[in-house]
């Protein structure tokens, strides 16, 4: 087993684990293997061919690819471009490992030991029924008896090698001590395939819920695990619906679970349902807007809410029994707010909840349950992703990007500076805190999506290989630009969002904004190709936005205070349809340009408006359904063969074709073609990877030689145990 150490860092290439002074540093793929391929030649140059060779396994992709690679790598290690501790760049040639690195070969046994797998909890899909905790009965302490294999391998190694020359190295592997004296560890719990959100303790802390997608990366449903079950847990499946059920918390007594199933009609309320864990089977609560938690005597449920819709979303009381509601918050309707997570305080005294200006930037608040009394926490208006109480009422623990990374961190629940603590995890994504013992179990997610661009089968005229849109980052929402020369697409690969542009071959991507939006998206080429449209969020609700090619010119073109979001162009150029939810739900207009007034086109909710080349027909979706209005008459009708197919974002028009993924299928996701003149369907190619969901995910050149389409090339969440918190 090979250990390598540097700095403060250990790596170990057997798990592919990085350990900081004891805590993990969560590492993707590429990152793990180009920070491998350096340490083995630690003090060598490695030529960029020679990097993108082994890291992209002869795949096509631009040296801007290493070069973010690179940035991310030394933004993980604490590295910037000017003080280079540990990757040197060579100017032309390549890179090299400059810092001091020690490797650390373990002998058989001893390797044998420390790599075996953890124990890991094991799906069970038939509940049995746990013994339940009686009420105010006292939880036996959890205790974490281990450490990760590497600070077990490497410090078994160090204990067989006589004398230590510095103890140094121990006191780095062993696990870290807070002021209190009780050791940090960090131990996987859950680390079976697929995604795992909003990991939730039992009020005895015995007990951890969570919703999975499964081994096969289909639809989420709930599960939990009995923590006292130790090396022998196994993971209960508690729902089996084919829709998504999300956000569990649990019932103070234990017994029952409360979640929030996504319907699979979009813009419906979300479904509160309440699930007995000794299967006495699930009722449905109410409908509501998002947000769950259960108050610490058991009667209410706290939700994102409105009296009606169209309404500003704020937080509501609802009873038990679902017959019930009151507002706790309200927000201004005229300044476009909404509330949304929800955390009753220990005590249920209170509520702490995030009010958003936009989808990316919020502030933390509370709201006393008694007198609807609201106080802000903070101010700097940033992403807020998990929120909870410290057990001990006097502060909220938050997960933020406030930094650059996505961190824990605190502020008094009666105000304050929010700070950072310091020993926690990075890339938190959710979390809980055990009431018991401040054990947190948390969530961290890694995910790389790549653009692949390949012919189309069986078409005329010359081909070309095929190429992939690779970054360390998220690279999605693929354009061909009118003459077929260029992609547009969107990308973090910067460490923030932007919208870029690269050759049809995959080749020179290059930024075209520098606005550091989060909230930046769903960019589209106009017909001359000198511009892009895209829609941002900047003060409040996101609005259209007009740039020049080359980055000149940023213009706003819509201004009504509500979310105007999907932009197009008409096949001519002269109307720019989208979608806005003015009228409280949304639908379809277009508006001619800069200071008119908009159009109404459609009238029972409508997304993604695209227009076919020949302009006599918008199409668009409703609830994932694809259909298609006639813009001289007014008809309006579904695509009959695809009628029972949800495309949702993945298709394109082609002349006489749509091009749409099955990304809502069970299937292996496929890519497939309709002929709209002879009404037969035909499948391109299956795809080995999952497309990325939410974004636009296709694109076809206007000579239809061409298909641009985004994918996941690997996306995982697990669910992780830190302790030492205080």
């Amino acid at each position: 087993m090979n250990v390598y150490k540097f700095g403060p860092y250990f790596l170990s290439k057997e798990s592919a684990l990085l350990l900081k002074n004891g805590t993990i540093v969560p590492l993707t793929r590429r990152r793990y293997e180009i920070l491998s391929l350096l340490l083995e030649r630690a003090g060598q140059i490695v030529s960029k061919d020679e990097i993108i060779e082994t890291i992209w396994r002869g795949q096509l992709v631009d040296e801007s690819n290493l070069a973010q690679l690179i940035h991310a790598t030394r933004r993980l290690l604490g590295d910037t471009v000017r003080d280079q501790t540990f990757i040197e760049t060579i100017p032309g040639v390549g890179y090299r490992f400059g810092g001091t690195v020690e490797q650390l070969t373990l002998d058989d046994e001893v390797a044998q030991q420390a790599t075996a797998p953890p124990n890991i909890p094991q799906l069970d899909t038939t509940p049995p029924t746990p013994s339940l905790p009686q009420a105010g009965q006292r939880r036996q302490t959890f205790v974490l008896i281990g450490s990760v294999a590497l600070t077990l391998a490497v410090t078994a190694f160090l204990l067989t090698r006589g004398p230590l020359r510095d103890w140094s190295v121990l006191a780095l592997l062993a696990p870290t001590q807070s002021r209190s004296g009780m050791p940090t560890f960090i131990k996987p719990v859950i680390t079976l395939p697929g995604i795992k959100w909003h990991p939730a303790f039992s009020a005895n802390g015995r007990y951890l819920t969570f919703s999975w997608n499964g081994d096969k990366g289909n639809n989420h449903n709930i599960f939990y695990v009995d923590l006292n079950e130790g090396s022998a847990a196994r993971s209960r499946q508690l729902t089996s619906h084919p829709g998504n059920d999300s956000h569990p918390v649990w019932s103070p007594m234990g017994d029952e679970i409360a979640f929030l199933r996504i319907p699979e009609i979009a813009e419906e309320r979300y479904h509160l349902i309440i699930a007995s864990i000794d299967g006495r089977g699930e009722r449905e609560v109410g409908r509501v807007w998002g947000g769950l938690d259960w108050s610490p005597d058991g009667q209410f449920f706290a939700v994102s809410e409105s009296d009606q819709p169209g309404q500003s979303t704020g937080i509501f009381l609802l009873s038990r029994d679902g017959a019930s509601k009151r507002p706790l918050s309200r927000p201004d309707p005229e300044l476009n707010l909404y509330d949304s997570t929800p955390r009753f305080s220990p005590d249920g005294s209170a509520v702490a909840f995030v009010r958003w200006i936009n989808d990316h930037a919020g502030d933390l608040y509370q709201v006393v349950t008694r007198t609807g009394e609201i106080k802000q926490l903070t101010f700097d208006k940033v992403s807020v992703t998990s929120l909870q109480w410290h057990p001990n009422g006097r502060e909220l623990l938050f997960t933020s990007n406030r930094d650059g990374s996505r961190q824990l961190w605190r502020v008094p629940a009666d105000g304050g500076s929010p700070a950072i603590v310091v020993n926690a995890p990075y890339e938190i994504q959710s979390f809980d805190i055990s009431p018991q013992n401040l054990t947190i179990a948390y969530t961290s997610h890694q995910i790389d999506v790549d653009i692949s661009v390949r012919d189309i089968p069986n078409r005329p005229g010359s081909s070309m290989a095929p190429c992939t849109i690779k970054s360390s980052g998220v690279d999605h929402s693929p354009n061909f630009s009118p003459d077929n020369r260029l992609l547009l697409f969107e990308s973090n690969r910067s460490g923030k969002v932007e919208i870029w542009m690269a050759g049809a071959d995959c080749t020179e991507p290059i930024a075209v904004t520098s606005l550091n939006d989060p909230s930046l998206g769903s960019s589209r080429w106009s017909p001359d190709g000198r511009q892009v449209i895209f829609s941002r969020a900047t003060d409040g609700k996101p609005q259209i936005y007009l740039i020049n090619a080359d980055g000149s010119g940023l213009r706003q073109i819509t201004r009504n205070p509500s979310n105007n979001i999907l932009p197009d162009f008409s096949h001519d150029g002269r109307w720019i349809f989208f979608s806005s939810d003015r009228l409280g739900k949304y639908d379809i207009w277009r508006i001619a340009g800069l200071n008119e007034d908009p159009t109404r086109v459609t009238f029972s909710s409508g997304l993604n408006p695209v227009t076919s080349d020949d302009g006599r027909y918008l199409f668009y979706t409703r609830n994932e359904l694809l259909r298609r209005i006639e813009l001289r008459t007014g008809t309006d009708e579904a695509i009959t063969e695809l009628s029972h197919i949800k495309v949702s974002r993945h298709w394109a028009l082609g002349g006489d074709h749509i091009y749409y993924a099955t990304v809502k299928s069970q299937q292996q996701p496929a890519i497939y073609r309709l002929n709209l003149t002879t009404r037969k369907t035909e499948l391109l190619f299956r795809i080995e990877d999952h497309f990325y969901l939410d974004v636009p995910g296709l694109s076809v050149s206007s000579d239809e030689r061409r298909i641009a389409f985004s994918h996941t090339n690997y996306s995982y969440a697990d669910i992780f145990i830190f302790n030492g918190f205080e």
